[in-house]
């Protein structure tokens, strides 16, 4: 379920919601994928008319049913990576790192992600990567979203 929904947001198919106001959006969380049909549910709805939709669809089955427990799991101090047997990789950030001007690019090897504003130290308003989706079954690397960026909360 935990993959399910983070692609249905990476994918823009649901809205992140503000945390403090019911059914309202949270318009400063971002969130950014490939059009390259890797995300396995991506795959699975842009192949349904094509021979390889069984498979694809399959793709997309095993990654809407799985949960935290079927995840490989390895932390660091920057945060949280979950391994699905079915392919990808969920990066959490426990250390989140503003990005300079503009918005959070896609990190590099990552299929799809998810940023968003929030208020350091003093107050001052940030933004960056909370969370990212990586192709494969091994861990994704730690690191910052933007290099030079040493502005961590």
């Amino acid at each position: 379920m935990l993959v399910a929904a983070f692609l249905a947001l990476v994918e823009g198919r649901v809205e992140a919601q503000d945390q403090n106001i019911s059914d309202t959006p949270d318009r400063d969380v971002t969130r950014s994928c490939t059009d390259d049909g890797s995300i396995p549910a991506a795959s699975a709805a842009s192949a349904a008319s094509a021979a390889s939709a069984a498979s694809a669809a399959s793709a997309a089955s095993a990654a809407s049913a799985a949960s935290p427990a079927d995840a490989a799991v390895s932390d660091d101090g920057e945060g949280t990576a979950l391994a699905f047997p079915h392919g990808v990789v969920l990066r959490l950030n426990r250390t989140l790192r503003a990005s300079p001007d503009g918005p959070t690019p896609l990190p590099q090897g990552a299929i799809g992600q998810v940023s968003g504003s929030w208020r350091g130290p003093g107050s001052t308003p940030a933004r960056g990567l909370f969370a990212a989706l990586y192709p494969g079954t091994r861990p994704a690397p730690s690191g910052r979203t933007a290099p030079g960026s040493d502005t961590g909360v």
